[in-house]
């Protein structure tokens, strides 16, 4: 099962979603470090997205109940997400200059989204503009968007948001690389567009 039910399970977790923890960051992270100071190659920060995290405490099930039976926990599950990366996107700028941003949601299948537009407003954007802005301030001016599906409906929102790049846009659910092109021109760079099922052959 999921971890977390309701409030009291989330606050239980909270002492565990520190960002400023010593164990947080790896026990090599100041070799890493020295590691990425001498790269020529681009770095990125990896964030459990605003559908992805609050997906992973309750599962697919539990978190679509709850965006209308326990709106409140939502909203305070994504005001901890929002304040645990930036504190932990600052404390990682501090030794690294990362090249992007890539948040990892996943949350479209070959048909569409697995929540409405309006959900994604109401309960992702807001939390989504904050840490934009954050990562924005530092430096950082590249945010990518993971999910798989078709993300047709997605796309504007994410880039009303802030968001100026995606991938994989998965050729099995109908991801035309060219329409995307024609609609947002220099606005979205896309990555994939590739149709992993010929690759497995």
């Amino acid at each position: 099962s999921y971890p977390v039910k309701n409030r009291a399970d989330f606050l239980a977790l909270l002492p565990r979603l520190d960002a400023e923890h010593p164990q947080r960051l790896a026990p090599d992270w100041d070799a890493a470090c020295a590691f990425y100071a001498r790269r020529d190659f681009p770095v990125g920060l990896t964030v459990c997205g605003a559908y992805g995290h609050p997906r992973n405490l309750l599962g697919v099930e539990g978190l679509s109940l709850a965006y209308y039976d326990q709106p409140g926990l939502i909203h305070e599950i994504m005001e901890q997400w929002t304040e645990f990366n930036c504190r932990l996107a600052r404390r990682v700028w501090s030794v690294i200059h990362f090249d992007f941003v890539l948040i990892w949601e996943d949350m479209a299948f070959k048909n569409g989204p697995l929540i409405s537009p309006r959900l994604v407003k109401q309960f992702m954007l807001p939390y989504y503009r904050r840490f934009i802005d954050c990562v924005r301030g530092l430096g950082c001016e590249i945010v990518i968007v993971d999910s798989d599906g078709d993300v047709r409906l997605l796309a504007p929102l994410f880039l009303s948001a802030g968001v100026n790049a995606m991938l994989p846009f998965e050729v099995q659910a109908g991801m035309d690389i060219r329409g995307f092109r024609r609609q947002y021109g220099r606005d979205l760079a896309i990555i994939g567009g590739l149709d992993k099922r010929a690759l497995a052959l």
